[in-house]
């Protein structure tokens, strides 16, 4: 059967992703995270309210892109959206578990 993507979702990750190392490699190591020996400095969170507000806009727009580019709302057999609406609060779960961790 080969890859199948759903929605385009391999061709955005792929440019997001090939966007996002190129410019890493531009941009290089954030400037007072490494002494002058290599030794790391721990560059703690600094706005944890602005990381909610950001993960709030995206989490509205993945449960309005995901269940919605389904088409599947019909109710022939092919009522998907429940369960694609189910998976992308779970895919999102750890991310949350990690920022409670940075929270608190």
């Amino acid at each position: 059967m080969g890859m199948r993507t759903f929605a385009g979702s391999g061709v955005v990750h792929t440019v997001g992703g090939g966007h996002a190392l190129a410019l890493a490699m531009i941009v290089g190591p954030r400037i007072g995270k490494y002494n002058r020996n290599g030794s790391p400095n721990a560059m703690p969170g600094h706005d944890i309210v602005i990381v909610l507000t950001a993960a709030s806009f995206l989490a509205f727009g993945w449960f309005g892109f995901n269940p919605g580019s389904t088409l599947g709302a019909s109710g022939n057999g092919a009522l998907r959206i429940g369960s694609i609406a189910v998976n992308t609060m779970l895919a999102g779960c750890p991310g949350l578990s990690a920022l409670s961790s940075i929270c608190g």
